[in-house]
């Protein structure tokens, strides 16, 4: 008979030391400790001692630099990889920011939660920055063929504009 509770925390356990290793494998790469083992580059020890891809080996130290960061600065500890590998694909200080606001406003963080989070602000700062059509409402990156061939989606404040003419 297998015990929820054993199971339970050894996956919890699991899950932990993904910080462990990715803080390992920086300090190895970081002082060049895998050639004391005889290795020549950090990728071939990563790939030859630990069955790790280059990639591999850069997310999981990426993640661990993640979870260093935040927790000088935040009370909640990131919960897992994928959630700091979110994370990480952002600049520090938006980090910190996304961090909090999914913190604050999530009963539990998830890497969906961080993921949507990213995008919704994404989206805002795009609004902010493109403006609307003043025909239709409909917010794009470029002018479409459409647009500028007939100019029917025009900017706000040029809702005149018939012509195509967007420059």
């Amino acid at each position: 008979v297998t015990d929820l509770r054993d199971c339970e925390n050894v996956i919890e356990r699991g899950l932990a030391t993904f910080f462990e290793v990715g803080d390992a494998l920086g300090r190895i790469n970081e002082h060049g400790l895998y050639k004391v083992a005889g290795y020549r580059s950090f990728e071939s020890y990563c790939a030859e001692r630990w069955h790790l891809s280059r990639p591999r080996a850069y997310q999981l130290m990426s993640a661990a630099k993640v979870v260093q960061e935040l927790s000088t600065v935040v009370d909640k500890a990131v919960p897992n990889e994928a959630t700091a590998r979110e994370l990480a694909k952002l600049p520090t200080a938006e980090r910190i920011e996304v961090w909090r606001e999914v913190s604050e406003t999530t009963s539990t963080v998830t890497a969906i939660a961080v993921r949507k989070t990213i995008e919704r602000r994404s989206e805002e700062r795009r609004a902010e920055v493109i403006p609307p059509c003043a025909v239709c409402g409909v917010v794009l990156e470029w002018p479409c063929w459409h647009c500028l061939n007939c100019g029917t989606h025009v900017a706000e404040g040029d809702a005149d504009n018939t012509a195509g003419n967007l420059a």
